[in-house]
């Protein structure tokens, strides 16, 4: 059991000798971004970048890239409240 992305790599660089055998995350890590309180111009400029790039697909395209996937709302949800 490994990091999805780390696995990734690992199956490209031994050429295919070993498999990714899940079809799903086991553990899923939901990671983000902090501002400090009151720095809105970062805040909305993260943002924008974020949604742009969401918006023409280059998100999606880098997700399947590294072999991960956003957070479900249940999974942000269970990590921001501290609770496993």
């Amino acid at each position: 059991m490994e990091d999805s992305a780390v696995l990734k790599q690992a199956v490209t660089a031994t050429g295919g000798k070993i498999v990714i055998s899940s079809t799903s995350t086991l553990y899923p890590v939901v990671v983000g971004l902090g501002f400090k309180k009151g720095n809105a111009d970062v805040k909305k400029t993260v943002t924008d970048a974020f949604d742009k790039i969401k918006a023409n697909g280059e998100y999606d395209a880098l997700l399947a890239k590294y072999n991960v996937s956003s957070a479900t709302e249940a999974e942000f949800n269970q990590a921001v409240s501290g609770k496993n």
